[in-house]
């Protein structure tokens, strides 16, 4: 059996209670199939990432994920 893992970038959204501001912060995720079914696991909290495009949320992920297996990634170097 086959099993696919990949990682991308998740948006976490918190509201302070008493406070009408809502706060974003993100998350990298892993996710992967398991017997059971597909599944979703937490790999690193990444903060507010304010200074990154959404767009390059999921070259970030690859970026980190390809630094986690050892390899290093000419194409995302722009990150």
């Amino acid at each position: 059996m086959c099993i696919k893992h990949f990682m991308f970038v998740k948006p976490i959204k918190k509201k302070n209670p008493g406070l009408d501001k809502v706060y974003t912060y993100y998350r990298l995720m892993e996710s992967y199939r398991t017997p059971s079914g597909p599944r979703q696991r937490k790999i690193i909290d990444l903060g507010a990432l304010e200074e990154i495009d959404p767009k390059d949320h999921k070259k970030l992920a690859d970026l980190i994920e390809d630094r986690l297996k050892g390899k290093e990634s000419v194409q995302h170097r722009s990150v």
